[in-house]
């Protein structure tokens, strides 16, 4: 039984999280809502840090801002599902408004042949 936390695993340790997002008072107040019910969280300032913890640690979940230094949300989202192959759920912050924006790194990169 888990108490009805979510994010509580079946052997009672919190989930993990990374939070990539470079406004820092964003990060913190996300942070500090998660680890206020019982998740553990990593933090990155910036696309190529996010992508870099996301694809060498086994997270519980992502959230993502999309307009990021160095590495922008949705290449961030491309490469981990492409090149590290991971499955990890993503939710993405962002304040773009067109669903074309929104969907831009679910979707999966052309292939060359």
């Amino acid at each position: 039984m888990t108490d009805g936390v979510v994010g509580m695993r079946e052997n009672g340790q919190a989930g993990l999280v990374l939070i990539v997002e470079d406004n820092r008072n964003i990060s913190e107040m996300v942070g500090e809502y998660l680890e206020g019910r019982g998740f553990e969280v990593d933090y990155a300032m910036d696309g190529l840090d996010g992508y870099r913890l996301a694809a060498e640690n086994a997270y519980d979940a992502i959230v993502l801002d999309l307009m990021l230094p160095r590495l922008d949300g949705v290449e961030v989202c491309r490469r981990l599902r492409n090149e590290a192959r991971k499955a990890t759920p993503i939710l993405m912050l962002t304040a773009r408004d067109t669903l074309d924006d929104k969907l831009g790194g679910s979707r999966p990169a052309p292939t060359t042949t």
